[in-house]
């Protein structure tokens, strides 16, 4: 990845921009990512400074990327505006057709353009794009997501721009899984760790413990078609260390219907959505009970995440054997009161979860801090947001661990 940072726009005049990015097409891997930030030119920092010399919007890269082809390179640009927190306050309240007015005519309400532009030595692929995930503490690894981002509107352009996904949740995953190394005393090798991922997508988190630590074992668990395909693909370099289900957990076996979600492929369901649905797949159910009945239930799992799009409940009622058998990961989940209403529950399964000998802790979206967190204080988040679409992501760890000693 190269961050071009504030600098084309102070390049000399007598420098080819289409010279400069027929070089980078030359010297850059294939799905290399450029992130390139300017100085929008109608901004005070672009007028007053006296080096910047040419204006770098979007049209204007495009061109200039359109005459590179005869490197072989075709190129990907995705463009994000950054508004000025000055203007901020004076487009709070305007209507869209105004708020978009004021940005194209008023002077400093953009200050930069922050341009994602991918390169890749080969004809592009119809359905997917690859590119590179940069997450802190791993090495840069290759992730493939949906080209169309009408079908998949969240993950997918997320990972494209900034080569990751819930960021917060990511940090204290990695950090978990680390502090359970250093508790067991064990390298990697001689203690592998084990992973499950139910819901598994197109295989983020799977991925990234894979790449992050060298012998884990994964096994993920999706349903829907589409995605199951673009996990295959994803987890390919690490497939024998992984076991891919293509079918969803439950609390009953058999056959049934799944509805994919109209943008958002990662929010399918059993249940159909209030919009309506793009298809509607025939999916196989399993329960957990019935998949492990034979484990060792303390040395099945160590680690877990679980995003099911309110069937958490089916979930451990088909696996509520295994639980009270001693099967004990530690687990990040998802709270949705609207989705869980829609799959039929009242969101009282948490209790089990402290029953069961779990401590619950709230993931702060907004800086990824941890903070306690009672079943009495998630059922009144129920009650209060059942016919909202807020949601609150939070770990349920085990008493046998100290999280602050987890998390180092």
């Amino acid at each position: 990845m190269w961050h071009l940072n504030l600098s084309l726009e102070t390049l000399p005049p007598n420098i080819s921009l289409i010279a400069l990015f027929t070089e980078i097409a030359r010297t850059c891997v294939p799905n290399a990512r450029l992130l390139i930030e300017a100085r929008h030119p109608f901004h005070d920092s672009f007028i007053d400074d006296e080096r910047c010399v040419r204006a770098i919007t979007v049209n204007k890269l495009k061109a200039v990327l359109e005459q590179t082809k005869d490197t072989g390179a075709w190129w990907l640009v995705l463009s994000q505006l950054v508004l000025d927190p000055e203007f901020l306050p004076v487009i709070k309240d305007m209507a869209p057709q105004q708020r978009d007015f004021e940005l194209r005519t008023r002077r400093n309400a953009i200050k930069q353009s922050r341009l994602s532009v991918q390169v890749k030595n080969q004809n592009p692929d119809p359905n997917y794009i690859s590119c590179y995930a940069d997450v802190p503490g791993v090495k840069p690894f290759a992730f493939t997501v949906y080209r169309d981002w009408k079908l998949d509107q969240y993950l997918s352009p997320e990972i494209v721009l900034t080569g990751k996904w819930e960021p917060h949740e990511t940090h204290i995953l990695l950090n978990i899984m680390r502090g359970l190394q250093r508790q067991w005393g064990q390298s990697e090798a001689e203690r592998p760790l084990k992973f499950f991922n139910v819901g598994g997508n197109i295989g983020w988190y799977s991925t990234l413990i894979l790449n992050a630590n060298d012998y884990a074992q994964v096994t993920a668990f999706e349903p829907v078609s589409t995605n199951f395909a673009l996990l295959q693909r994803n987890i390919a370099p690490n497939a024998a260390r992984a076991t891919l289900h293509n079918f969803a957990l439950s609390d009953t076996t058999g056959e049934t219907s799944f509805y994919v979600e109209k943008g958002n492929y990662g929010g399918s369901s059993l249940v159909e959505r209030p919009d309506g649905y793009i298809a509607k797949e025939t999916v196989q159910l399993h329960t957990f009970d019935e998949l492990y009945c034979d484990a060792a239930a303390p040395e099945l799992c160590d680690l877990m995440v679980m995003d099911i799009e309110g069937a958490e409940h089916k979930f451990f009622n088909g696996a509520r054997q295994l639980f009270e058998r001693g099967f004990s990961p530690i687990m990040m989940l998802e709270y949705c009161p609207s989705l869980l209403k829609m799959q039929g529950s009242d969101g009282t399964f948490v209790h089990d979860l402290v029953n069961w000998g779990y401590r619950l802790y709230v993931i702060d979206r907004s800086h990824g801090g941890l903070r306690p967190i009672t079943p009495e204080m998630m059922l009144q988040q129920y009650a209060r947001l059942v016919d909202g679409e807020a949601y609150l992501n939070y770990l349920a760890v085990p008493a046998k661990y100290d999280l602050a000693q987890l998390l180092g």
